[in-house]
Protein backbone atom coordinates (compact mmCIF):
# COMPACT_ATOMS: atom_id res chain seq x y z
CA UNK A 1 0.00 0.00 0.00
CA UNK A 2 1.17 3.53 -0.62
CA UNK A 3 2.13 5.88 2.19
CA UNK A 4 -0.24 8.69 1.16
CA UNK A 5 -2.53 7.53 -1.58
CA UNK A 6 -4.74 10.21 -3.12
CA UNK A 7 -8.48 10.04 -2.52
CA UNK A 8 -8.75 9.45 -6.24
CA UNK A 9 -6.69 6.27 -6.27
CA UNK A 10 -9.60 3.86 -6.69
CA UNK A 11 -11.09 5.50 -9.74
CA UNK A 12 -10.45 4.89 -13.41
CA UNK A 13 -11.33 6.95 -16.42
CA UNK A 14 -11.49 6.43 -20.16
CA UNK A 15 -8.56 7.30 -22.38
CA UNK A 16 -9.77 9.82 -24.91
CA UNK A 17 -8.53 13.39 -24.75
CA UNK A 18 -10.35 16.70 -25.51
CA UNK A 19 -8.74 20.05 -26.24
CA UNK A 20 -10.58 23.07 -24.84
CA UNK A 21 -9.25 26.61 -25.00
CA UNK A 22 -10.18 28.86 -22.07
CA UNK A 23 -9.46 32.58 -21.89
CA UNK A 24 -9.28 34.00 -18.39
CA UNK A 25 -9.12 37.78 -17.96
CA UNK A 26 -8.20 39.29 -14.61
CA UNK A 27 -9.15 42.83 -13.70
CA UNK A 28 -5.51 43.59 -12.82
CA UNK A 29 -4.80 43.41 -16.62
CA UNK A 30 -3.00 40.04 -16.41
CA UNK A 31 -4.31 37.36 -18.80
CA UNK A 32 -4.09 33.57 -18.53
CA UNK A 33 -5.10 31.05 -21.17
CA UNK A 34 -5.82 27.38 -20.43
CA UNK A 35 -5.67 24.65 -23.07
CA UNK A 36 -7.31 21.53 -21.67
CA UNK A 37 -6.58 17.93 -22.75
CA UNK A 38 -9.35 15.88 -21.11
CA UNK A 39 -10.20 12.17 -21.14
CA UNK A 40 -13.48 10.98 -22.60
CA UNK A 41 -15.28 11.60 -25.87
CA UNK A 42 -15.02 15.22 -26.88
CA UNK A 43 -18.04 17.41 -27.42
CA UNK A 44 -17.70 20.57 -29.49
CA UNK A 45 -19.62 23.30 -27.73
CA UNK A 46 -19.64 26.98 -26.88
CA UNK A 47 -19.79 27.84 -23.19
CA UNK A 48 -21.35 31.07 -21.95
CA UNK A 49 -18.90 33.25 -20.03
CA UNK A 50 -19.23 33.03 -16.27
CA UNK A 51 -17.72 34.90 -13.33
CA UNK A 52 -16.09 34.05 -10.01
CA UNK A 53 -13.93 35.90 -7.52
CA UNK A 54 -10.37 35.69 -6.26
CA UNK A 55 -10.15 35.93 -2.48
CA UNK A 56 -7.33 37.91 -0.92
CA UNK A 57 -5.54 36.97 2.30
CA UNK A 58 -7.93 39.26 4.15
CA UNK A 59 -10.87 37.17 2.97
CA UNK A 60 -12.36 39.96 0.83
CA UNK A 61 -12.86 39.63 -2.95
CA UNK A 62 -9.88 41.26 -4.67
CA UNK A 63 -10.68 40.84 -8.38
CA UNK A 64 -13.24 39.42 -10.78
CA UNK A 65 -12.37 36.56 -13.11
CA UNK A 66 -14.40 35.57 -16.15
CA UNK A 67 -13.90 32.44 -18.23
CA UNK A 68 -14.79 31.64 -21.82
CA UNK A 69 -14.53 28.18 -23.39
CA UNK A 70 -14.46 27.24 -27.08
CA UNK A 71 -12.78 24.96 -29.74
CA UNK A 72 -12.61 21.21 -29.05
CA UNK A 73 -10.69 18.27 -30.57
CA UNK A 74 -9.37 14.82 -29.70
CA UNK A 75 -6.04 13.24 -28.73
CA UNK A 76 -5.28 10.08 -26.74
CA UNK A 77 -3.93 9.90 -23.20
CA UNK A 78 -3.89 7.20 -20.51
CA UNK A 79 -6.15 6.69 -17.48
CA UNK A 80 -5.89 8.30 -14.04
CA UNK A 81 -3.03 10.82 -14.57
CA UNK A 82 -1.60 12.07 -11.27
CA UNK A 83 2.07 13.09 -11.64
CA UNK A 84 4.23 14.99 -14.13
CA UNK A 85 7.83 16.08 -14.67
CA UNK A 86 9.58 18.27 -17.24
CA UNK A 87 12.70 16.94 -18.98
CA UNK A 88 15.04 19.79 -19.91
CA UNK A 89 17.15 17.57 -22.18
CA UNK A 90 14.39 16.97 -24.75
CA UNK A 91 11.72 19.53 -23.83
CA UNK A 92 9.06 16.90 -23.12
CA UNK A 93 6.62 16.73 -20.22
CA UNK A 94 6.12 13.21 -18.89
CA UNK A 95 2.78 12.32 -17.27
CA UNK A 96 2.14 9.17 -15.24
CA UNK A 97 -1.21 7.54 -16.03
CA UNK A 98 -1.66 5.33 -12.96
CA UNK A 99 -4.57 3.29 -14.36
CA UNK A 100 -5.03 1.85 -10.88
CA UNK A 101 -6.93 -1.24 -12.02
CA UNK A 102 -4.73 -2.01 -15.02
CA UNK A 103 -1.49 -1.31 -16.85
CA UNK A 104 0.12 2.01 -15.98
CA UNK A 105 1.75 4.14 -18.65
CA UNK A 106 3.72 7.31 -19.32
CA UNK A 107 2.33 9.86 -21.78
CA UNK A 108 5.04 11.97 -23.41
CA UNK A 109 3.67 15.44 -24.21
CA UNK A 110 5.19 18.12 -26.42
CA UNK A 111 3.09 21.27 -26.51
CA UNK A 112 -0.42 20.20 -27.52
CA UNK A 113 0.72 16.84 -28.93
CA UNK A 114 1.16 13.46 -27.28
CA UNK A 115 4.31 12.08 -28.94
CA UNK A 116 4.59 8.81 -27.06
CA UNK A 117 2.79 6.41 -24.74
CA UNK A 118 4.96 3.96 -22.79
CA UNK A 119 3.69 1.00 -20.76
CA UNK A 120 5.49 0.68 -17.43
CA UNK A 121 3.51 -2.11 -15.76
CA UNK A 122 0.94 -2.08 -13.01
CA UNK A 123 1.98 0.08 -10.10
CA UNK A 124 1.22 2.68 -7.47
CA UNK A 125 2.37 6.12 -8.67
CA UNK A 126 0.65 8.36 -6.15
CA UNK A 127 3.34 10.95 -5.43
CA UNK A 128 4.77 13.83 -7.43
CA UNK A 129 8.13 12.97 -5.87
CA UNK A 130 8.00 9.53 -7.50
CA UNK A 131 9.30 11.09 -10.76
CA UNK A 132 12.65 12.72 -11.52
CA UNK A 133 14.63 13.55 -14.65
CA UNK A 134 18.37 13.35 -15.32
CA UNK A 135 19.12 16.52 -17.34
CA UNK A 136 22.50 15.19 -18.45
CA UNK A 137 21.00 12.49 -20.66
CA UNK A 138 17.25 13.14 -20.66
CA UNK A 139 16.31 9.93 -18.86
CA UNK A 140 13.22 10.02 -16.65
CA UNK A 141 12.90 7.79 -13.58
CA UNK A 142 9.55 6.67 -12.19
CA UNK A 143 9.17 4.83 -8.86
CA UNK A 144 6.46 2.20 -8.33
CA UNK A 145 5.62 1.08 -4.80
CA UNK A 146 3.40 -1.73 -6.04
CA UNK A 147 6.08 -3.52 -8.08
CA UNK A 148 9.12 -2.44 -5.99
CA UNK A 149 10.81 -1.11 -9.10
CA UNK A 150 12.02 2.05 -10.84
CA UNK A 151 11.28 2.45 -14.55
CA UNK A 152 13.81 4.34 -16.68
CA UNK A 153 12.38 6.20 -19.70
CA UNK A 154 14.62 7.40 -22.52
CA UNK A 155 12.84 9.69 -24.96
CA UNK A 156 9.69 7.78 -25.84
CA UNK A 157 10.89 4.28 -24.91
CA UNK A 158 11.31 2.18 -21.78
CA UNK A 159 15.09 1.78 -21.32
CA UNK A 160 15.06 -0.36 -18.16
CA UNK A 161 13.04 -1.50 -15.18
CA UNK A 162 15.19 -1.74 -12.06
CA UNK A 163 13.96 -4.13 -9.34
CA UNK A 164 14.56 -3.02 -5.74
CA UNK A 165 14.44 -4.99 -2.49
CA UNK A 166 11.91 -2.59 -0.88
CA UNK A 167 9.06 -0.45 -2.20
CA UNK A 168 10.29 2.95 -3.50
CA UNK A 169 8.38 6.13 -2.73
CA UNK A 170 10.46 9.20 -3.66
CA UNK A 171 13.36 9.95 -6.00
CA UNK A 172 16.07 12.61 -6.19
CA UNK A 173 18.88 13.34 -8.66
CA UNK A 174 22.43 14.25 -7.60
CA UNK A 175 24.09 16.28 -10.41
CA UNK A 176 27.51 15.97 -8.79
CA UNK A 177 27.82 12.19 -9.22
CA UNK A 178 24.95 11.53 -11.63
CA UNK A 179 23.20 9.15 -9.23
CA UNK A 180 19.45 8.82 -8.76
CA UNK A 181 18.48 8.09 -5.15
CA UNK A 182 15.33 6.15 -4.27
CA UNK A 183 13.80 6.42 -0.79
CA UNK A 184 12.34 2.96 -0.16
CA UNK A 185 9.43 3.52 2.18
CA UNK A 186 8.54 -0.15 1.98
CA UNK A 187 5.21 -1.83 2.53
CA UNK A 188 3.29 0.17 5.15
CA UNK A 189 6.41 2.10 6.09
CA UNK A 190 8.65 -0.80 7.12
CA UNK A 191 11.35 0.06 4.58
CA UNK A 192 14.72 1.28 5.78
CA UNK A 193 16.94 1.71 2.73
CA UNK A 194 17.89 4.13 -0.01
CA UNK A 195 18.78 2.65 -3.39
CA UNK A 196 21.52 4.36 -5.41
CA UNK A 197 20.99 4.06 -9.16
CA UNK A 198 23.64 4.79 -11.78
CA UNK A 199 22.12 5.01 -15.26
CA UNK A 200 20.08 1.83 -15.56
CA UNK A 201 21.94 -0.15 -12.89
CA UNK A 202 21.57 -0.48 -9.12
CA UNK A 203 24.90 0.80 -7.76
CA UNK A 204 24.38 0.47 -3.99
CA UNK A 205 21.86 0.07 -1.18
CA UNK A 206 22.26 2.33 1.85
CA UNK A 207 20.77 1.62 5.28
CA UNK A 208 18.87 4.61 6.75
CA UNK A 209 16.05 5.16 9.26
CA UNK A 210 12.54 3.73 9.26
CA UNK A 211 10.15 4.59 6.43
CA UNK A 212 12.27 6.90 4.23
CA UNK A 213 9.83 9.00 2.23
CA UNK A 214 11.50 12.20 0.99
CA UNK A 215 14.90 13.21 -0.39
CA UNK A 216 16.55 16.46 -1.42
CA UNK A 217 20.01 17.31 -2.77
CA UNK A 218 21.98 20.12 -1.12
CA UNK A 219 24.26 21.74 -3.73
CA UNK A 220 26.32 23.55 -1.08
CA UNK A 221 27.72 20.40 0.53
CA UNK A 222 26.84 17.64 -1.94
CA UNK A 223 24.71 15.73 0.58
CA UNK A 224 21.40 14.02 -0.07
CA UNK A 225 19.08 14.56 2.91
CA UNK A 226 16.70 11.64 3.57
CA UNK A 227 13.55 12.12 5.63
CA UNK A 228 12.71 9.01 7.68
CA UNK A 229 8.97 9.09 8.44
CA UNK A 230 9.22 6.46 11.16
CA UNK A 231 12.29 7.90 12.87
CA UNK A 232 13.19 11.17 14.55
CA UNK A 233 16.07 12.09 12.27
CA UNK A 234 17.28 12.84 8.76
CA UNK A 235 19.97 10.67 7.21
CA UNK A 236 22.70 12.52 5.29
CA UNK A 237 24.20 10.58 2.38
CA UNK A 238 27.36 11.43 0.44
CA UNK A 239 27.80 9.17 -2.57
CA UNK A 240 26.88 5.74 -1.23
CA UNK A 241 27.51 6.27 2.50
CA UNK A 242 25.64 7.83 5.42
CA UNK A 243 27.82 10.62 6.81
CA UNK A 244 25.55 12.09 9.48
CA UNK A 245 22.12 12.45 11.07
CA UNK A 246 19.99 15.46 12.05
CA UNK A 247 17.26 15.24 14.68
CA UNK A 248 13.79 16.36 13.51
CA UNK A 249 10.20 15.86 14.74
CA UNK A 250 8.45 12.59 13.89
CA UNK A 251 6.71 12.01 10.55
CA UNK A 252 8.69 13.55 7.67
CA UNK A 253 6.77 14.22 4.46
CA UNK A 254 8.29 16.77 2.07
CA UNK A 255 11.65 18.48 1.57
CA UNK A 256 13.25 21.20 -0.57
CA UNK A 257 16.51 23.14 -0.90
CA UNK A 258 17.04 26.92 -0.74
CA UNK A 259 20.15 27.78 -2.82
CA UNK A 260 20.26 31.38 -1.55
CA UNK A 261 20.58 30.56 2.16
CA UNK A 262 21.84 26.98 1.60
CA UNK A 263 19.06 25.71 3.83
CA UNK A 264 17.23 22.39 3.62
CA UNK A 265 13.53 22.55 4.59
CA UNK A 266 11.74 19.40 5.79
CA UNK A 267 8.07 19.18 6.78
CA UNK A 268 6.86 16.83 9.48
CA UNK A 269 3.28 16.01 10.49
CA UNK A 270 0.78 13.32 11.22
CA UNK A 271 -2.17 13.25 8.82
CA UNK A 272 -4.68 16.06 9.47
CA UNK A 273 -2.67 17.47 12.38
CA UNK A 274 -0.67 20.64 13.04
CA UNK A 275 2.64 20.32 11.25
CA UNK A 276 6.15 21.65 11.46
CA UNK A 277 8.89 22.72 9.09
CA UNK A 278 12.47 22.14 10.21
CA UNK A 279 15.17 24.32 8.64
CA UNK A 280 18.62 22.74 8.45
CA UNK A 281 22.05 24.14 7.54
CA UNK A 282 24.58 21.35 6.99
CA UNK A 283 24.03 19.27 10.16
CA UNK A 284 22.56 22.03 12.33
CA UNK A 285 18.88 22.83 12.91
CA UNK A 286 18.43 26.57 12.33
CA UNK A 287 14.73 26.79 13.21
CA UNK A 288 11.50 24.88 13.72
CA UNK A 289 8.36 26.68 12.53
CA UNK A 290 4.70 25.81 12.95
CA UNK A 291 3.42 25.11 9.46
CA UNK A 292 -0.36 24.60 9.64
CA UNK A 293 -2.37 21.42 9.23
CA UNK A 294 -0.66 18.73 7.15
CA UNK A 295 2.26 20.55 5.44
CA UNK A 296 2.45 18.43 2.30
CA UNK A 297 4.61 20.25 -0.28
CA UNK A 298 7.48 22.74 -0.59
CA UNK A 299 8.66 24.93 -3.48
CA UNK A 300 11.47 27.47 -3.78
CA UNK A 301 10.88 30.76 -5.62
CA UNK A 302 14.25 32.17 -6.85
CA UNK A 303 12.80 35.60 -7.67
CA UNK A 304 11.50 36.44 -4.18
CA UNK A 305 13.81 33.91 -2.52
CA UNK A 306 10.82 32.54 -0.65
CA UNK A 307 10.20 28.94 0.28
CA UNK A 308 6.49 28.23 -0.24
CA UNK A 309 4.76 25.56 1.82
CA UNK A 310 1.34 24.02 1.27
CA UNK A 311 -0.63 23.38 4.45
CA UNK A 312 -3.25 21.13 2.89
CA UNK A 313 -5.71 21.44 5.77
CA UNK A 314 -8.29 18.97 7.03
CA UNK A 315 -9.11 16.12 4.61
CA UNK A 316 -12.37 16.21 2.71
CA UNK A 317 -14.43 18.88 0.93
CA UNK A 318 -14.52 21.23 3.92
CA UNK A 319 -10.75 21.39 4.31
CA UNK A 320 -9.22 24.73 3.30
CA UNK A 321 -5.58 24.89 2.21
CA UNK A 322 -3.14 27.70 2.81
CA UNK A 323 0.23 28.53 1.29
CA UNK A 324 2.87 29.80 3.72
CA UNK A 325 5.71 32.01 2.45
CA UNK A 326 9.01 31.61 4.33
CA UNK A 327 12.02 33.89 3.93
CA UNK A 328 15.14 32.39 5.47
CA UNK A 329 13.95 31.18 8.86
CA UNK A 330 10.85 33.36 9.24
CA UNK A 331 7.27 33.33 7.95
CA UNK A 332 6.42 36.40 5.84
CA UNK A 333 3.02 35.46 4.41
CA UNK A 334 0.06 33.13 4.79
CA UNK A 335 -2.42 32.88 1.92
CA UNK A 336 -5.72 31.05 1.73
CA UNK A 337 -5.87 29.41 -1.72
CA UNK A 338 -8.89 27.08 -1.68
CA UNK A 339 -9.79 23.47 -1.06
CA UNK A 340 -7.29 20.59 -1.14
CA UNK A 341 -4.09 22.05 -2.63
CA UNK A 342 -2.04 19.29 -4.25
CA UNK A 343 1.16 20.75 -5.69
CA UNK A 344 3.01 23.88 -6.83
CA UNK A 345 5.29 25.01 -9.64
CA UNK A 346 7.28 28.20 -10.25
CA UNK A 347 6.90 30.02 -13.58
CA UNK A 348 10.07 32.05 -14.34
CA UNK A 349 8.36 33.93 -17.17
CA UNK A 350 6.12 35.93 -14.84
CA UNK A 351 7.84 34.99 -11.55
CA UNK A 352 4.59 33.59 -10.17
CA UNK A 353 3.76 30.37 -8.34
CA UNK A 354 0.92 28.13 -9.56
CA UNK A 355 -0.98 25.96 -7.05
CA UNK A 356 -3.15 23.02 -8.17
CA UNK A 357 -6.45 22.93 -6.24
CA UNK A 358 -8.16 19.54 -6.34
CA UNK A 359 -11.44 20.60 -4.76
CA UNK A 360 -12.57 23.61 -6.85
CA UNK A 361 -10.94 22.40 -10.12
CA UNK A 362 -8.74 25.49 -10.23
CA UNK A 363 -5.17 26.75 -10.17
CA UNK A 364 -4.37 29.60 -7.79
CA UNK A 365 -1.62 31.99 -8.93
CA UNK A 366 0.59 33.65 -6.31
CA UNK A 367 2.87 36.65 -6.68
CA UNK A 368 4.99 37.32 -3.62
CA UNK A 369 2.58 37.00 -0.70
CA UNK A 370 -0.68 37.59 -2.56
CA UNK A 371 -3.07 35.43 -4.57
CA UNK A 372 -3.41 37.41 -7.82
CA UNK A 373 -5.64 35.11 -9.89
CA UNK A 374 -7.37 31.76 -10.18
CA UNK A 375 -7.67 29.80 -13.43
CA UNK A 376 -10.14 27.01 -14.09
CA UNK A 377 -8.40 23.75 -14.97
CA UNK A 378 -9.91 20.34 -15.71
CA UNK A 379 -11.55 18.16 -13.09
CA UNK A 380 -9.60 17.49 -9.88
CA UNK A 381 -6.04 18.82 -10.50
CA UNK A 382 -3.48 16.61 -8.73
CA UNK A 383 -0.06 17.66 -10.09
CA UNK A 384 1.65 20.48 -11.95
CA UNK A 385 4.81 21.14 -14.00
CA UNK A 386 6.37 23.99 -16.01
CA UNK A 387 7.75 23.67 -19.57
CA UNK A 388 10.19 26.50 -20.46
CA UNK A 389 10.35 25.42 -24.10
CA UNK A 390 6.75 26.48 -24.76
CA UNK A 391 6.40 28.74 -21.68
CA UNK A 392 3.41 26.82 -20.35
CA UNK A 393 2.29 25.35 -17.05
CA UNK A 394 0.98 21.79 -17.35
CA UNK A 395 -1.77 20.84 -14.88
CA UNK A 396 -2.57 17.16 -14.40
CA UNK A 397 -6.33 16.82 -13.82
CA UNK A 398 -7.22 13.42 -12.41
CA UNK A 399 -10.94 13.59 -13.10
CA UNK A 400 -12.49 12.62 -9.76
CA UNK A 401 -16.07 12.08 -10.99
CA UNK A 402 -15.48 12.61 -14.70
CA UNK A 403 -12.76 12.61 -17.33
CA UNK A 404 -9.13 13.19 -16.34
CA UNK A 405 -7.08 15.88 -18.07
CA UNK A 406 -3.83 17.62 -18.80
CA UNK A 407 -4.36 21.41 -18.93
CA UNK A 408 -1.85 23.84 -20.45
CA UNK A 409 -1.71 27.40 -19.10
CA UNK A 410 0.62 29.55 -21.24
CA UNK A 411 2.45 32.33 -19.44
CA UNK A 412 0.81 35.02 -21.58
Amino acid sequence: MSKATSTTSNLTTTSMLTIIVILVTVSTTASYYAVNFSHGTSTSSATTASSTTVTSTSGQPSSSVSTTAGHAGNVTLGNDPNAAVYDSANGYVYVVNSNVFGEASISVVSGMTVVGNISIGRGDYSSMSSMVSDPSNGDVYVASQFTSSVAVISGTALAANITLAQNPYALAFDPQNGYVYSANYGSNGVGSTVSVISGTQLAATVKVGSGPDTLVYDASNGYVYVGNAGSYYLSLISGTKVVGNVTVPYGTFASAYDPADHYVYVTTAQAASEGNVTIVSNETVVANLRAGIFPSALLYDPADQYMYLIAAGEPGPQGISTVVAISGAGIVGNMTVGNDAQGMVYNPDNQEVYVALFGPNQVAIISGTKVVATVYAGESPTAIAYDPSDHSVYVVDYGFVGPGAVTLIPSS
